[in-house]
């Protein structure tokens, strides 16, 4: 009698939605290698969202047979899939792929949780177009069904990288790869227009402003790293904000933009740190680790983008930064941790986190850095901020020297951003703070309230215009929506949004950096402070809820010097058309309105007055302690 034997393999994964469930059970019987019968039966419930799939498999062998034997694999993957081979001779490719086992139970509409499927890639009964592993697409590490790795890959550390990166000796190969990066933006022919910019700078005793960065008394490496770099005039926010931080002063300072913000605060930070004493007194290869200066970023791809210009500037010192960030394994940023930290960059939740668990104490900070600092204070962000810095070992803000920099900074976000720097600051507004760039041409496009009326507009744009081209929508429901219909029409494109794992993430923006692809499609987490190079279009498939997140949405284009073109669909009733905040900012900002544009104002007849007050004339952040 041949004998028989049961196994079972389980696997769970996830997607958007709510939950499922599938279950799929074979019995496969051999008795002889080229005689197979494989009866199957799939059952679910529950359409979209996470699930988990369980397949059992009956298999009957001749043990006399030695070309037979049983082979069986229980594997735990994201996207899932019980992976149980039936006993099958291993000399018959036919019969081993057809007793495999296709109980994996993903289903209808895209979700988990059942229907018949005899596809590889495990997908219901709906030809599921929407996550086809296409190798044209983003490069990097990629799972079995040929998408992108689920978790991150960004900064996958060996020997020589590190060694690098804790040396003060001059590495050719390492300089190649840090300062002839292709995928950042590049000085524009418009960038001299930026001494045309007015400066408001409120406070006592503020130092004067830098004239050139060579000129500068920084350290002989931090102005070799700035030649590399090709620093040679330093822009506004530059200008005010460098002898500032020098100085250890608290400082608020918003400007448009694209106008070198991660600049101004990380290069005199990193000066200021080679210049005074390490408080540190433990090893710094253990737990806690323990950073010196601290920044925190509102996104995950912002706190990569600030990580990568923070080696550049850190070049040589034999100072490293680390970044930590949601979507990657914490025990793989830990390790990265152990060869040394000296600037951590990180995003609130990930940080709380690993203070929370002890890895990392902030006894030793000496500066504290918040960029798009109102996007975190006002965004949900708040609490967790606030824990960190005031419920653990962050030393008083009279002991450390705080710097917050932000393109929008309305006078609400001035009060919460008191509590962390004190009475004693500096508020630097440069030019048209809170409105967008000039360099940047705004035109509005209106539309029908049917979704046809917005996909036929953007498709007749799309195939007038050449070149990079980013779009922006409300819901991750629509940008996914928007991908796979640009997928259809022939454009390759990639979106990326909040539900997207961050290996996808990562994946879609350099896809996109190095131009693989040509249309990104994203909601707001796109939207503040990335830097894509040769971005010519702005789309805004359905406009910003607010003013502010209406200029950093344009501001993607038109950085530093460059021009660019942003194009808003309009319906006429969103908020900022409704409440006249878009018309008073296309007038600021000398754009041409439309004549149909018109009848909103007269119908709605907002004052346009900002959110957040505290915003008049050209300065739109001024001091709230002095206005």
């Amino acid at each position: 009698m041949p004998r028989a034997r049961k196994t079972q393999g389980i696997s769970r994964g996830t997607s958007r939605g709510g939950r499922g469930r599938g279950r799929g059970a074979k019995k496969t019987v051999v008795s002889s290698p080229t005689e197979i019968s494989s009866p199957s039966r799939s059952r679910g419930r529950g359409s979209r969202g996470r699930g988990s799939s369980r397949g059992s498999s009956t298999s009957s062998f001749n043990r006399s047979d030695p070309a037979q034997s049983n082979t069986t694999s229980s594997r735990y993957a994201r996207g899932g899939r019980a992976n149980t081979n039936s006993t099958q001779d291993r000399h018959n490719t036919s019969s081993r792929y057809e007793s495999r086992n296709e109980s994996r139970s993903y289903g209808n509409n895209g979700g988990y949780g059942g229907g018949n499927n005899n596809d590889d890639r495990g997908f219901g009964n709906n030809n599921n177009r929407r996550d086809r592993g296409d190798d044209r697409r983003g490069g990097g590490e990629r799972n079995e069904f040929g998408r992108p790795a689920a978790t991150s890959t960004y900064m996958s550390y060996n020997e020589k990288r590190i060694m690098w990166e804790t040396s003060t000796e001059r590495s050719p190969e390492y300089e190649k790869m840090l300062f002839d990066n292709k995928m950042s933006v590049e000085v524009g022919i418009n960038f001299d227009n930026y001494d045309e910019v007015e400066v408001e700078i409120t406070g006592e005793n503020a130092p004067e402003g830098l004239e050139n960065w060579q000129n500068c008394d920084f350290s002989p490496v931090i102005r070799f790293n700035l030649t590399k770099c090709g620093f040679k005039k330093p822009t506004p926010i530059q200008k005010w904000s460098v002898p500032c931080v020098r100085n250890f002063r608290n400082l608020m300072a918003c400007a448009q933009t694209g106008s070198g913000k991660t600049a101004a605060f990380l290069v005199p930070t990193i000066d200021n740190l080679l210049r005074r004493e390490d408080r540190r007194t433990q090893a710094i290869y253990r737990e806690p680790f323990l950073p010196r200066c601290l920044v925190f970023a509102p996104t995950r791809e912002l706190a990569q983008q600030i990580h990568e210009q923070a080696r550049k500037f850190l070049y040589c010192t034999g100072m490293r930064a680390c970044c930590a960030f949601g979507g990657q394994k914490a025990y793989i940023q830990l390790s990265n941790f152990k060869h040394g930290m000296d600037v951590l960059i990180a995003t609130p939740g990930r940080l709380n986190d690993m203070v929370n668990r002890g890895n990392i104490s902030l006894a030793a900070v000496q500066f504290l850095i918040l960029d798009e600092a109102d996007r975190m204070l006002d965004m949900g962000f708040e609490p967790q901020i606030r824990e960190i810095i005031e419920s653990y070992d962050c030393p008083q803000k009279e002991d450390r020297t705080t710097l917050m920099f932000s393109a929008t900074f309305p006078s609400r976000i001035q009060e919460l951003a008191e509590d962390f720097m004190g009475n004693d600051y500096l508020f630097l507004a440069i030019g048209r703070v809170g409105a967008a760039s000039e360099m940047v041409t705004q035109e509005l496009v209106e539309v029908s309230h049917g979704r046809n009326g917005k996909f036929n507009k953007l498709m007749d744009i799309l195939n007038e215009t050449e070149g990079k081209v980013l779009v922006f929508t409300r819901t991750k429901r629509t940008a996914d929506d928007l991908y796979y219909d640009l997928e259809e029409k022939g454009h390759r494109a990639e979106a990326i949004h909040g539900d997207k794992t961050q290996g996808e993430r990562e994946s879609a923006l350099r896809a996109f950096k190095t131009g693989k692809v040509r249309i990104m499609v994203g909601t707001d987490v796109c939207a503040r402070g990335l830097d894509i190079p040769n971005v010519e279009f702005v789309i805004q498939y359905d406009l910003s809820q607010s003013i502010d997140d209406h200029v950093h949405r344009i501001g993607r284009t038109g950085r530093c010097g460059n021009k660019g073109t942003a194009i808003g669909f309009v319906k006429g009733d969103e908020n900022i058309v409704r409440n006249g905040e878009l018309y008073n900012q296309l007038e600021e900002t000398n754009q041409t309105i439309p004549q149909w544009f018109n009848r909103y104002k007269s119908r709605y007849g907002g004052s346009g007055g900002r959110s957040g007050g505290g915003r008049s004339g050209r300065f739109g952040g001024r001091d709230r302690r002095k206005y």
